[in-house]
């Protein structure tokens, strides 16, 4: 028996932006981000959704200094003021609750294949220096490279990609950065692959260099419904009525 889009399992790897704008959708700058990741981790947090979210460890760390961040000062909201210690509270403790055994979000652990793999990202970054802007010396522009913890997302997705396909996995993010490096990845020229030992790099961890091992990128912020629903089969996702956490 056929089995529907909308029954196949999809598997998400969160980044920090996106978790931080659910536990703390006060503190986002954007507009659509905290909706839909509300949507995506309710409809799953209310069983509505085939979905396996995953959060990278060390995004589990930096999403916990975000907290900490808006609550002493070195964020403010726009009023002046960081986050009251009850709304810190609330966040630090649904989000423990959230990871704790799997619960709703399960931490996704850092290992020796992301590391190589992470090759195959930063290796793009550096040679087509993507995010450049102008310098104050004859209009240079200069190369401000990739996160490494965005390089090691994109390597985390690359693995998931490997084990549940290509086309059930998807990165979830509001960063340009890891959209677009991903992208350039996925189109990389043959005598680039060629310079940059890409074959050989992904050879190392049984893969074969080709757009078809990176995973989706869904840009909270920036893609359309419809480019959501191609990838869920549905959207918005089913989300039953929970308590307002703001």
């Amino acid at each position: 028996m056929s089995t529907s889009r909308w029954q196949t399992r999809k598997y998400l790897l969160l980044d920090t932006s996106v978790v931080v704008d659910y536990y703390l959708p006060e503190t986002s700058s954007l507009k659509k981000t905290p909706l839909r990741i509300a949507t995506i981790i309710d409809s799953i947090r209310n069983r509505m959704a085939n979905v396996q979210l995953f959060v990278p460890d060390f995004c589990i760390v930096e999403t916990y200094n975000a907290f900490t961040k808006w609550r002493f000062g070195e964020r403010i909201l726009p009023h002046g003021k960081p986050i009251s210690k009850k709304r810190y509270d609330e966040a630090r403790n649904l989000f423990r609750e959230d990871t704790l055994n799997g619960k709703v979000i399960q931490q996704y652990e850092l290992c020796r294949y992301h590391v190589i793999a992470a090759d195959l990202i930063s290796a793009v970054d550096y040679h087509y220096q993507y995010f450049r802007k102008k310098g104050d010396v004859a209009a240079k522009l200069k190369f401000t490279s990739i996160k490494v913890v965005d390089t090691l997302i994109g390597a985390m997705g690359i693995w998931l990609a490997k084990l549940h396909g290509r086309e059930n996995v998807a990165i979830v993010t509001a960063d340009n950065r890891i959209e677009a490096i991903i992208g350039k990845a996925q189109r990389v020229s043959a005598t680039a692959m060629r310079h940059l030992g890409l074959r050989k790099i992904a050879a190392c961890i049984g893969l074969e260099y080709s757009p078809e091992i990176f995973p989706e990128v869904l840009h909270l912020e920036e893609d359309s419904d419809h480019d959501l629903k191609n990838f869920f089969g549905k959207w918005p996702l089913s989300v039953r009525q929970t308590e307002m956490k703001f």
